[in-house]
């Protein structure tokens, strides 16, 4: 099906005397990009509850393979695509797989990045938002 021809996904667009074509998803490995850069500009930490995370190895952080998956860094769209955010670097962030998978299975839309920010931090700070950390999270300093 030619660009222009009724596909809502390719169809052209006219602004002023510039034709608009619709950019194309993010790829894998620009995503890939995006999220090791996040976690270097994070200082390694995760958005929401700011421990460590690891990006390549789980013995980044001291941890074994079997215990590592909550603590893998993400990127994080802080408008969900579902919701209608873009994948473009000022919606993605770094965090921890298992802070953002809270925040996008909450029962209704996902909570605002900021005021679930502020969820995570209080339950951190109270003992309750990591149930136990493995060592590697616990001795990281912060």
């Amino acid at each position: 099906m030619p660009i222009g021809s009724g596909c809502p996904r390719f169809s052209k667009r006219r602004h002023g005397n510039r034709l608009l074509i619709p950019e194309p998803p993010m790829s894998k490995k620009r995503l890939k990009f995006l999220r090791a850069a996040k976690f270097e500009s994070q200082s390694g930490r995760c958005f929401y509850c700011d421990l460590p995370m690891w990006l390549r190895c789980p013995s980044e952080l001291g941890l074994r393979p079997r215990s590592a998956a909550p603590f893998q860094c993400t990127a994080e769209h802080l408008v969900a695509k579902q919701d209608g955010g873009k994948d473009a670097a000022n919606n993605v962030v770094a965090a921890h797989a298992c802070c953002n998978h809270r925040r996008h299975k909450r029962p209704g839309p996902a909570p605002s990045p900021e005021s679930f920010r502020a969820l995570v931090q209080r339950r951190v700070m109270s003992g309750k938002w990591w149930t136990s950390l493995p060592p590697g999270i616990a001795r990281a300093p912060l």
